[in-house]
């Protein structure tokens, strides 16, 4: 089980700074203001959830819930976040709220298993969701403001 909680964990941090460039690379694509801000933001955020997991380790994961038999499956992968410079922001938020929830089942996962780590997997958990919120609040703005097939707020990039 340490074997693979430590693959599940270096996938985390794996997929917690690939968001981070995510992020920061459509902070610097869209024109809108208020979008550069919020996906600068998810950026610092993601990375912070890096340096965090950076130091927990198998042992730290694992609790009772674990000896109890209540650990269940964890991934050893997470699914990889990218929108290349053709794609659009409407697609890029798709896929960034797509893993936000799966980053949040993860965390979810992780905190189950009842180790010294497991209030810090819950409050990330939390956290991924309020980042799928926030992004499906800029989706829908989006949405809501899209006229002809123009994508508001995307810059030539």
């Amino acid at each position: 089980m340490s074997e693979t909680l430590g693959k599940t964990l270096g996938a985390a941090a794996a997929a917690a700074r690939e968001a981070e460039l995510f992020y920061k690379g459509w902070a610097q694509r869209v024109e809108d203001d208020s979008l550069q801000v919020l996906l600068g933001a998810l950026g610092a955020a993601e990375n912070e959830h890096w340096e965090m997991l950076q130091h927990v380790t198998p042992a730290d994961v694992l609790g009772r819930a674990f000896r109890d038999g209540g650990a269940g499956e964890l991934p050893t992968s997470v699914r990889g976040i990218a929108a290349g410079k053709r794609a659009s922001l409407s697609d890029a938020l798709a896929a960034a709220i797509d893993r936000e929830a799966e980053l949040g089942r993860l965390f979810e996962g992780l905190g189950r298993l009842g180790g010294e780590a497991a209030e810090l997997f819950r409050a990330l958990a939390r956290e991924e969701e309020a980042h799928a919120q926030k992004l499906r609040a800029a989706q829908g703005t989006l949405a809501g403001g899209a006229s002809g097939g123009d994508t508001p707020g995307l810059g030539a990039g």
